[in-house]
């Protein structure tokens, strides 16, 4: 089950990883006018973030998805801490505009998270967050 969860862990963090960078490189499959289109995304948002902000995000998240694969107890509680974090922004960003491909990884990062959060409450794995810290990852 600690493998299984583990994986999981790691898929998210790297498909929210490519969802993360993957406008960089939209613009090399996409028409113009999709680009257009696309770039109506935050519009109307209430609040604006610096740059700074949004790639401290980044790093928090996968920092955070670090300590999950390591059984660290404060990662589980500050992973619930950033989901709910994230659901919170949604209507402050204003229109979200995703291409195919970001609404595909989008909806994978969510039922990830979902199922990473019910296994690490809800199965055998919750036991390996109330352990002592683990120095090593292999099992």
């Amino acid at each position: 089950m600690k493998k299984i969860f583990r994986i999981l862990v790691v898929t998210s963090m790297v498909i929210y990883a490519v969802f993360w960078f993957l406008p960089y490189f939209t613009y090399l499959w996409t028409t113009t006018e999709v680009l257009n289109l696309l770039s109506f995304n935050g519009y109307g948002r209430l609040v604006q973030f610096p740059v700074l902000v949004e790639w401290a995000l980044l790093f928090t998240w996968l920092l955070v998805s670090i300590g999950l694969i390591t059984f660290n107890r404060s990662a589980r509680n500050q992973f619930i801490v950033l989901n709910i974090l994230s659901l919170v922004l949604i209507p402050l960003s204003g229109l979200i505009i995703l291409s195919p491909m970001e609404a595909l990884l989008f909806s994978i990062v969510g039922i990830l998270d979902g199922a990473i959060i019910s296994m690490f409450y809800f199965s055998p794995v919750a036991q390996e967050f109330n352990k002592p810290l683990q120095t090593s990852i292999e099992d």
